[in-house]
């Protein structure tokens, strides 16, 4: 019989996670699960202990946010040496989940998740690197990645509504860099709004910055914007949660395996909703084909 670790995060979903414990053990055991729970104590936490139930466990199950995923597949594989990995599976109770909303899993429904974890057949799926840092779903350059700092400033509402407050706080505090893209077949140099470079189609809680991507077409999708102003911004910014900003004039859109970024000034960067670093300032990304197989 497969053994499961599902490693919980208590505080997804400003703070879900502490009160769905019980739930994801009757949900396990109602499947008939040879399983075991672990609860993340500090940021980092879910990696070390993805990187250790590679000895011991058949399966791996993230259960938080965009952010948990982001380091139980950085856990999982730092295990397989960056080659394919056990299995993964995503009990989303975070605050976006934009990652298991690109993979079609259930939005905050711990029981069906759990049932298609026990039951399903794996898939595997692309995953980045950036600068050593694995990603599953996103990397978000500029002001995008200065929004998701301010993100954390927000106590209140809970939801993709964080997000959008971080927007507006941080429209009149960001100062845009210029950027040198290179990918394969172009490059680009010019002052920009943000970068973001996408291996699903949404971020930021329910933002379709790259509504076309594919995680499992082995391309990234980098979606450009030039520098604009808050009138433009705010133009736009419905756009975004239709997907329909990609056909405007000031966002350019190219698919790749590979891309490297220079910034002219230090450069804030978030991977799957978690900050990286506010000062890069040369980044490699690298799309790794098919591997994570994920169930569900």
């Amino acid at each position: 019989m497969s053994r499961y670790l599902f490693i919980l995060n208590p505080w997804a979903g400003r703070g879900t996670g502490a009160k769905v414990i019980q739930r994801v053990m009757q949900a396990a055991t109602a499947q008939g699960l040879d399983y075991r729970v672990t609860l993340t104590a500090r940021p980092r936490h879910a990696m070390e202990l993805a990187h250790e139930a590679a000895d011991g466990y058949d399966v791996v199950v993230a259960v938080g946010g965009d952010g948990t995923v982001h380091e139980v597949v950085n856990g999982l594989l730092a295990a397989s040496s960056g080659e394919v990995t056990r299995p993964l599976g995503i009990v989303p109770i975070g605050s976006g989940d934009d990652f298991a909303n690109h993979l079609r899993l259930p939005a905050h429904s711990i029981e069906k998740c759990v049932a298609r974890i026990a039951q399903g057949e794996p898939r595997r799926v692309d995953i980045g690197r950036v600068n050593g840092e694995y990603f599953a779903n996103e990397v978000g350059l500029a002001f995008e990645a200065y929004v998701t700092a301010e993100s954390r400033k927000v106590t209140a509402p809970v939801g993709p509504l964080i997000y959008l407050i971080a927007i507006f706080r941080s429209l009149g505090s960001y100062s845009l860099p210029r950027l040198r893209l290179r990918w394969e077949g172009g490059e680009v140099e010019r002052e920009m709004l943000m970068v973001s470079v996408a291996n699903g189609h949404r971020a930021g809680g329910g933002m379709l910055f790259a509504p076309d991507a594919d995680a499992r077409d082995g391309l990234f999708d980098v979606v450009m914007a030039d520098a604009m102003g808050r009138g433009e911004i705010l133009r736009l910014l419905p756009k975004v949660y239709q997907g329909k900003h990609i056909s405007e004039e000031p966002v350019t859109v190219v698919r790749t395996p590979w891309l490297t970024v220079d910034s002219n000034k230090p450069l804030p960067v978030q991977a799957d909703g978690e900050i990286l670093a506010l000062d890069m300032r040369h980044l490699e990304f690298e799309l790794l084909p098919l591997r994570v197989p994920v169930l569900g």
